[in-house]
């Protein structure tokens, strides 16, 4: 998917800045026109996100995502119980919806990125 470069500003206050965690509007701006630019040049692939904390990024990413792509998020979740990350993921998986209107395509893995496993309850 692409957002008209026009209506990007707008999805980023109204859709991204609302989510807790943090970005910079400015980042997100050129993520969105990068993201824009590779969907135009034909350029298809899922998408990986290491630290994902509540998903601000991640929902932001899996905007752009093709109806064939899986989108997936890595945390350590450092300091979270295992019922506390499930939590988490849980999180990340409505932040990721309330942007993109269904989480189906997304995998939420906890651990590092040399050692995870996924969160099955998330």
């Amino acid at each position: 998917m692409t957002i008209p470069e026009q209506e990007i500003e707008s999805f980023i206050e109204n859709s991204i800045m609302p989510l807790e965690g943090w970005i910079n509007p400015d980042a997100a701006h050129v993520i969105c026109l990068a993201l824009n630019h590779q969907h135009a040049l034909g350029e298809f692939g899922g998408v990986l996100e290491f630290g994902v904390w509540k998903g601000k990024l991640l929902s932001l990413l899996c905007k752009f995502r093709t109806d064939a792509e899986l989108v997936t998020g890595v945390d350590a979740f450092v300091g979270l119980t295992e019922a506390q990350a499930i939590h988490r993921a849980q999180e990340i998986r409505k932040n990721v919806e309330s942007v993109c209107g269904s989480a189906e395509f997304l995998k939420i893995f906890r651990g590092r990125s040399t050692d995870y496993h996924q969160l099955q309850d998330a």
